[in-house]
């Protein structure tokens, strides 16, 4: 995703984020560092740009995100052709 509205999300710049619980939803990260972090998603819009990453990160994943992340595995389980449109493309 590469614009979010300007009303709708949080934006944080040159933060430091470590050891902690971070919740990606409507939130944009710009030029932040995280070292050893867990992420949290629900499945609203994220922009993360020119960030670092250290150690290692967790997604944790809830809502409509839960819901999406297991459909997709139940397609690739069941072998099910389903094609995707690209990444802000529209949705049919």
């Amino acid at each position: 995703m590469n614009e979010l509205p300007n009303d709708t999300f949080l934006s944080f710049e040159n933060q430091g984020y470590a050891n902690c619980l971070v919740s990606l939803d409507n939130a944009r990260f710009f030029r932040c560092r995280f070292a050893n972090v867990n992420f949290l998603y629900s499945g609203g819009p994220v922009l993360i740009e020119e960030c670092k990453f250290e150690g290692t990160a967790q997604l944790i994943v809830q809502g409509a995100a839960k819901y999406a992340l297991e459909f997709f595995y139940f397609v690739r389980e069941n072998s099910i052709p389903l094609q995707m449109p690209p990444p802000g493309g529209p949705v049919a």
